[in-house]
């Protein structure tokens, strides 16, 4: 590469655009001493820059490296690959960062300091979003959706507000101190379901807007998602069902008047525990399925492809 050659073509392509040397340095960002620089044949754009001088000229990152237009199939595009490689590498880095932040900030959940980790995680996405259009956004934001939703978890459980709820629900009975964490436990999973379409709503509306597309899943995966959620609301209700009375009547009774009675009940309550199960149960279902749907979608994708390819030959 020729900085003489790339200087004379930048400085070419600047004076066909009408503009000076401050008005390029302006719309780049740089100072004039920079693109005087470059002109001059001192050195050539640092990589991050020459997209947006690219697009200000009109050219290709390669015709500016090449200092002259760059025919197609002579090898260009590489800067443009180059980018996206190196762009992609960071995202990958970033989001797998703000993953373990994130699942650092629910393990400690029950220390004041476990917020830095949460914003930490957010803070690693920031970065490692980088420069990206169009199906590129929409992917990123498919794999925020996991993890939006395990932030919403962890704020529900940092500012306990199931627990205050179920403190003001059982604060006029007598027992019921008992049954406070139990209940809370399960206020704290019908927030999270109650919130999961408002948080889909909102990245469907980032995707929307800054990506162009019309939806944030592809129909297959938006099915199963819809199903998986209807079917755990209808869980939900029916565990509501079986385990509010005896836990109502376990909450009214006083130990030790009636010790008797207050056995049979506490008996009865005790069979309802294993629904504290029903979270992490429908959990583990609802990711095998989608992992099963990735697979299905996956090969059917591949055999299509497949068969193009065929009728092509």
């Amino acid at each position: 590469m020729d900085t003489a050659k790339t200087g004379a073509y930048l400085a070419s392509l600047r004076k066909a655009a009408g503009m000076t040397q401050q008005d390029a340095a302006d719309r780049l960002g740089v100072s004039n001493k920079t693109v005087s620089k470059w002109e001059s044949g001192g050195g050539f754009p640092d990589i991050t820059v020459l997209p947006a001088l690219a697009e200000l000229y009109g050219v290709t990152a390669d015709d500016i490296l090449a200092g002259e237009p760059v025919r197609p199939g002579s090898g260009g595009g590489r800067v443009e690959q180059y980018l996206a490689r190196r762009g992609e590498l960071r995202w990958r880095i970033g989001f797998s960062a703000a993953a373990l932040f994130l699942l650092a900030a629910i393990v400690f959940q029950g220390y004041v300091w476990s917020w830095l980790l949460a914003a930490g995680g957010a803070a690693a996405i920031w970065i490692g979003w980088g420069r990206c259009g169009g199906e590129e956004i929409r992917r990123r934001l498919v794999l925020l959706l996991p993890w939006a939703v395990g932030l919403v978890w962890y704020v529900l459980c940092y500012f306990q507000w199931a627990l205050r709820l179920a403190t003001a629900l059982t604060e006029d009975y007598a027992n019921g101190y008992s049954v406070i964490y139990y209940l809370a436990y399960m206020l704290r999973w019908d927030m999270l379901l109650v919130l999961l379409p408002a948080v889909y709503g909102l990245l469907r509306a980032a995707a929307v807007r800054w990506s162009g597309q019309g939806c944030l899943l592809n129909r297959p995966y938006l099915q199963v998602t819809g199903i998986l959620w209807l079917i755990s609301l209808a869980v939900e209700i029916v565990r509501w069902i079986v385990t509010l009375p005896p836990m109502q009547a376990f909450a009214a009774t006083v130990f030790p008047s009636y010790f008797k009675s207050y056995q049979a009940l506490w008996d009865k309550f005790a069979a309802t525990l294993p629904f504290l199960y029903v979270p992490r149960i429908t959990a583990a279902v609802g990711l095998t399925v989608l992992a099963v749907t990735a697979l299905a979608v996956r090969r059917k994708n591949d055999a299509g492809a497949a068969q193009s390819k065929d009728e092509a030959a």
